[in-house]
């Protein structure tokens, strides 16, 4: 299918909008000479109507927040789920190209800070992505630094640049303001410390400091045996996901083969 293409002329007042994407064949470039917001809308017009395709645009339940959250959640790693669902847009600032925006992803944001203190993720950092609703599966994910920019570039609509690429810029239009506003004050508390962010503070490089303490190594604690290991309990399946779900999420959709094309690799064994 032919990628679909709008144009619209930016509005008499400032305005934002809300959108949810098309099925996974269709792409939608969203082009207006409004840098802050992806589409102009009129008064009194749904975007979510006008582009949505058999997506719920019900607000982002607490179960459902409590389900993303335990599926990111790891030692010595903070996570905050954002309530509303959220449309996700590439931009660049190469000139000629500012205000068109191109519509990627739809999902719940979640922002990550890995404290460091952990074996698997040893580096202090901030992370932000886009949950697919329902499947939990990561769609999109990048890591905030001094260089990024986040900001506010409207009444929930946020911005900023991609770490790999400074002239794409990252698009974030929320369904809701007041979830939009609680996530802006989430990534401004924990950007205002330096370490977050990969800065050193003030001193932390000073010629007078003072060379650590070396600390004796604990002995190895002794582990219990499997046979004391009991089964698991207090379990709760919180997501689930079947190959009857593929024609539902777009993750499986594109990340994952078809059934058929996986048979033809390991044929079923009788």
């Amino acid at each position: 299918m032919m990628p679909l293409v709008f144009d619209f002329t930016p509005p008499p007042s400032p305005g934002y909008c809300v959108c949810t994407p098309l099925p996974p064949a269709a792409t939608v470039t969203v082009a207006t000479t409004e840098p802050a917001a992806p589409l102009g809308l009129g008064d009194g017009e749904d975007a979510d109507e006008r582009l949505s395709s058999g997506l719920s645009s019900l607000p982002v339940s607490e179960h459902e927040r409590q389900q993303v959250d335990s599926f990111f959640r790891g030692l010595k790693t903070q996570v905050f789920v954002c309530g509303s669902l959220t449309n996700l847009y590439f931009g660049s600032t190469a000139q000629g190209q500012e205000g068109a925006w191109e519509l990627r992803y739809t999902g719940i944001p979640v922002v990550l800070l890995d404290t460091g203190e952990a074996r698997a993720r040893n580096k202090r950092r901030i992370q932000i992505l886009l949950a697919e609703r329902g499947s939990c599966f990561t769609l999109w994910q990048d890591t905030i630094d001094n260089l990024s920019s986040y900001r506010e570039a409207g009444p929930a609509f946020h911005t900023m640049c991609l770490s790999s690429d400074h002239t794409t810029l990252i698009g974030l239009s929320f369904d809701c303001p007041q979830a939009a506003q609680q996530l802006w004050d989430h990534v401004e508390r924990l950007t205002s410390c330096p370490e977050n962010i990969s800065l050193s503070g003030p001193g932390a490089r000073g010629r007078g400091r003072k060379s650590p303490r070396k600390v004796p190594k604990p002995k190895p604690v002794v582990l219990p045996s499997k046979a004391h290991i009991s089964q698991p309990c207090c379990f709760q399946h919180v997501t689930s996901v079947d190959r009857k779900d593929r024609d539902r999420y777009f993750s499986l959709q594109t990340l994952v083969p078809a059934l058929a094309e996986i048979e033809k690799v390991v044929p079923n064994v009788s």
